[in-house]
């Protein structure tokens, strides 16, 4: 038998433990709906955005550009909330650390990287711009659309809108339009002169194209774009989740000597897998109910997502997805 104190203690633990459900049931007394990125990443001090669009090969292509509130102390607003203020007409004179975020898919908008919004707080001199890349979220081309595809996971056709992407916009399946056409002309309307690019997932490839072919290849010249590019220009990259080589991320997920990716599912999951991507099966049922399990396994382990991720979901669009990366995050075509 344990000792007296022993159970003691163990009481002690279950009242105080049953004292917290308590609290949280109190404190959540309206109807819980869904966890929000905010509560995620509590605010480091008030951010105001600047949102806008340039227009590229006929596509409107949103950004929105935070930085810290003017005045603000740094300080926590007393009820926790963030504030926005839109700054048609801002000032971002001051502004010398630029950093700009690329998100992930393909064609996965930018919501769910909102967290970094936070690096704005780290100083006067510093913003984080998001953006989303042409054909999802709002930069779409399409009338009266606001989000081409829904969540991937849905059991959902592409619409007539979003399936013209191969015949009227092709620019949307190379990965050359996205680092050398679209992010030099939107750095280029923005006037940075010293710059930060940070890319997440998808966003990484795009970061070292954007490395290694632009600014290497424009850095040959004096100048570009009124800039100079030896002083200033990009400054560094920063790589979440990087991708350099497709088959060699995609082989990494089956190696058996890594007890954290798929090859420490169960024998009979991982033969299923192999035999629905062997016969294309990639819209039967079963393998859209074994990607959206594995989703939460392998791409997000918050579950149920946040509501920036579901913000990000309802905005992908599925055909520059498929066409880039393939039917889901465990396969690349």
């Amino acid at each position: 038998m344990p000792s007296t104190t022993a159970s003691f203690a163990v009481k002690a633990l279950l009242c105080s433990s049953l004292l917290s459900l308590i609290n949280f049931a109190a404190a959540s007394s309206q109807q819980w709906k869904q966890w929000t990125c905010d509560e995620l990443t509590p605010n480091l001090c008030e951010l105001q955005v600047e949102s806008g669009s340039v227009n590229i090969k006929s596509i409107p292509v949103h950004y929105w550009r935070y930085t810290r509130k003017k005045n603000d102390d740094g300080n926590k607003n007393d009820d926790n909330q963030e504030r926005y203020q839109s700054m048609s007409n801002s000032n971002n004179s001051s502004i010398s650390n630029s950093i700009i975020a690329l998100h992930g898919g393909p064609g996965w908008p930018h919501s769910y990287l909102l967290p970094l919004k936070q690096l704005a707080c780290r100083g006067d001199t510093a913003e984080v711009i998001f953006y989303d890349q042409a054909g999802c979220g709002e930069s779409v081309p399409y009338a009266n659309t606001t989000a081409t595809v829904s969540n991937t996971s849905a059991d959902t056709t592409i619409n007539d809108a979003a399936s013209s992407v191969k015949d009227q916009y092709p620019h949307l399946l190379d990965p050359i339009y996205y680092s050398e056409i679209e992010l030099p002309t939107l750095i280029h309307h923005w006037k940075l002169q010293r710059y930060h690019v940070l890319g997440h997932s998808w966003g990484t490839i795009l970061a070292q194209l954007f490395a290694l072919n632009y600014v290497n290849k424009h850095n040959k010249n004096t100048t570009v774009e009124g800039f100079n590019t030896k002083e200033e220009g990009l400054q560094s990259l920063i790589l979440s989740g990087p991708i350099s080589n497709a088959q060699a991320y995609i082989s990494a997920q089956w190696n058996p000597a890594d007890q954290n990716n798929l090859a420490s599912l169960p024998p009979f999951v991982q033969h299923r897998i192999h035999a629905l991507e062997e016969s294309k099966a990639y819209d039967s049922m079963e393998y859209k109910a074994i990607d959206s399990v594995l989703s939460t396994f392998f791409t997000l382990r918050t579950a149920p997502p946040p509501d920036c991720f579901g913000d990000s979901a309802a905005g992908v669009n599925e055909e520059v997805y498929v066409g880039m990366q393939g039917a889901s995050e465990f396969t690349i075509r």
